[in-house]
């Protein structure tokens, strides 16, 4: 699937068929970004951490953004074979509206390993949402990292305070939790 406006310039995407991109391998394309991390699972945790990040989003000059699977990283049955899901998001939505539309996707959100590309116009952020490991990866502009960090409630990139889960998470490969800190800077 082709990435709509900045997608193109914000992710890395896979040059072969059948190939994925995704974490521990480095998912963002602009070498100039910086990288927070935050849980993930969901986009916004609460309308008002939705509404900051829409206000930041507007700020950046988005008037919309997009959410789109990234199918290959997408762990479901092959029987279940469907397209990608792809939304469109004003930056004037509500958290209900867009958690309609997402919800919108169940079955499989929800019950399968999805992950998302989240993107706008401009090619100075975007997010990378993964359920393996269970983490938001935001990368931006450093002159936006900050006001990411704010909306998210971040403290320093967030890894410190995530080091033990994902050091879970990968208890099984300890090496792709070596490449995750490498690929994203994160010590």
């Amino acid at each position: 699937m082709e990435l709509p406006d900045a997608g193109p310039l914000v992710f890395t995407r896979p040059t072969a068929p059948g190939a994925v991109v995704c974490p521990p391998d480095m998912v963002f394309a602009n070498p100039a970004f910086d990288f927070l991390l935050t849980l993930g699972g969901h986009l916004a945790e609460d309308d008002a951490q939705y509404q900051r990040l829409m206000h930041l989003l507007d700020a950046l000059g988005e008037t919309h953004f997009h959410l789109v699977e990234n199918q290959g990283a997408t762990v479901v049955p092959e029987e279940s074979a469907r397209p990608p899901f792809a939304a469109r998001f004003s930056v004037a939505s509500t958290f209900d509206q867009f958690h309609e539309v997402v919800t919108g996707f169940d079955p499989p959100f929800g019950f399968y390993i999805n992950s998302f590309y989240v993107f706008g116009q401009q090619p100075t952020w975007g997010m990378y949402l993964c359920e393996l490991p269970t983490l938001l990866f935001i990368g931006c502009v450093p002159e936006w990292q900050e006001r990411f960090a704010q909306v998210f409630s971040i403290a320093g990139n967030g890894y410190a305070a995530l080091a033990p889960f994902i050091t879970q998470e990968y208890q099984v490969r300890p090496p792709l939790q070596a490449a995750l800190v490498r690929n994203y800077r994160l010590s």
